[in-house]
């Protein structure tokens, strides 16, 4: 579904004595929050769905990283961060290596410090994601190459032909359930305009639950950890 069906969706939801009351404008801002709610509850359920998987060079000397320019996406999440030995794809000579993630900024500095892992810094790295900004640690002394699983932000759909739950404006994910994003949208208008929601709530709420057991279904069993950005 894409910006254009899913205003006509809501607006026949609504029908055309309330839906009269919203602009196209108006109704196309209530499907863009509608779709960030939903797409931020599809990556709680089940991160793994929405990854995007990108390969970066880390400066040698560097104490820090800027993502945004060297992501193509913003993100929300960093979910894995792996070493290669060479820049291109993972093959039986390249092989990656798991950088693990530090908790905290502190234990990022306090590994930095520890010889145990300083004097080997070949093979011991661990990251820290803070706002935009990638630390490695311990500062390397020639350039890494990294690969990164993260969370791209959804995109928000503002031409006719824009897709729902999309972070790349091109490919949709869950198109089946794009439905809970429009009766999310129109729940919205009719408080907005103060009516009875009562004959809405139920079926989105039963909308909800079927998206969210597909997204349930659809995740993987493991569960990398999701580093989240600190602000």
């Amino acid at each position: 579904m894409n910006l254009s069906s899913a205003r006509v969706a809501a607006k026949r939801y609504a029908l055309e004595s309330k839906a009269g009351q919203f602009t196209d404008g108006d109704w196309d801002a209530l499907i863009v929050e509608a779709n960030n709610q939903v797409y931020h509850e599809c990556i709680a359920a089940n991160p793994d769905r929405f990854l995007h998987t990108q390969q970066i060079s880390y400066p040698a000397d560097a104490a820090t990283l800027n993502l945004s320019t060297a992501l193509t996406y913003d993100f929300v999440t960093i979910n894995a961060v792996w070493r290669m030995p060479e820049s291109g794809a993972i093959s039986r000579t390249n092989r990656p290596e798991y950088v693990e993630p530090a908790n905290h900024v502190s234990d990022l500095y306090n590994y930095m410090s520890d010889p145990r892992y300083n004097s080997n810094e070949a093979t011991n790295f661990r990251f820290f994601v803070s706002s935009n900004q990638l630390q490695i640690s311990p500062i390397p002394s020639s350039a890494l190459n990294l690969t990164l699983y993260y969370v791209p932000v959804p995109n928000e759909p503002s031409a006719d032909a824009d897709p729902l739950l999309s972070f790349d404006n091109s490919g949709s994910l869950y198109p089946r359930h794009h439905e809970t994003i429009v009766l999310l949208a129109v729940l919205r208008a009719i408080a907005i305009v103060e009516d009875d929601p009562a004959q809405f709530i139920g079926i989105y709420n039963a909308r909800r639950r079927a998206f969210m057991d597909a997204v349930g279904m659809d995740q993987q069993n493991q569960e990398p950890a999701q580093i989240r950005r600190g602000f």
